[in-house]
């Protein structure tokens, strides 16, 4: 006869290769991101300071700041986002930009002015988000990044930066200023890029282990494998 509920294992759960932002449970007043391997649950971040986001083309980069900008949006509904983009970027219909500006003629002329905004002190309700940070370096749009980032330092403004990994290497003092941020998440990484972005050590890591949407995420110094949530 067989003892049914005895010595039976539970089923087996593993991190989800999708889903979507409005399957996470609430995090109250703190965004979330997607799910972590430890624990099966919704995985928050804090929206002070700053935040790099990386991966390889087509890792869900993108992606995951449109999450990041949608959930924000949610328990925040008073925030202004400010958008430095690419042209045709696909962050464009993600929210109802209160600015944006595409290309980095146009990115300059928008950095400098809301660099000078920031001394106001209702613009801590801006976060600011810039796209292929990378693709900036050495543009006309390079000096004023830098000092809006410093003044967004200076003001409690929230930074979303995003960039393709293999473009975040260098020294340069625009990668220098958002490396500064020691949190953030790297899509489908190597084992290098903790040390080279986050001064974090990763763990060995095997590509099949990261499908698109995939990462390590940084925060406080500690390492979490997360599967990040598809917005709507």
């Amino acid at each position: 006869m067989t003892r049914t509920g005895v010595g039976v294992a539970p089923p087996i759960e593993s991190l989800p290769t999708r889903i979507a932002l409005s399957d996470l449970p609430s995090g109250g007043d703190r965004p979330t991101i997607g799910v972590g391997d430890d624990t099966l649950a919704a995985v928050g971040f804090e929206p002070a300071g700053g935040f790099l986001v990386a991966g390889a083309p087509q890792s869900g980069a993108s992606t995951t700041v449109a999450t990041m900008v949608r959930s924000l949006a949610t328990v925040r509904p008073e925030t202004d986002f400010v958008l430095f983009g690419q042209r045709r970027s696909p962050l464009a219909s993600v929210t109802a930009w209160a600015a944006a500006a595409h290309g980095a003629a146009e990115i300059e002329t928008l950095a400098t002015r809301l660099a000078d905004r920031l001394a106001d002190a209702a613009a801590t309700s801006v976060v600011v988000v810039i796209e292929g940070i990378g693709d900036l370096l050495n543009t006309e749009a390079d000096l004023p990044l830098q000092g809006l980032l410093r003044a967004c330092r200076d003001h409690g403004v929230f930074v979303i930066a995003e960039g393709e990994t293999s473009n975040l290497g260098g020294s340069w003092p625009l990668l220098q200023a958002v490396k500064a941020f020691r949190v953030g998440v790297v899509l489908q990484p190597d084992q290098m890029d903790g040390e080279t972005l986050f001064k974090t050590p990763f763990p060995r890591t095997t590509r099949p282990e990261f499908p698109a949407g995939r990462g390590l995420m940084v925060q406080g110094g500690q390492v979490t494998k997360v599967q990040v949530a598809l917005p709507e």
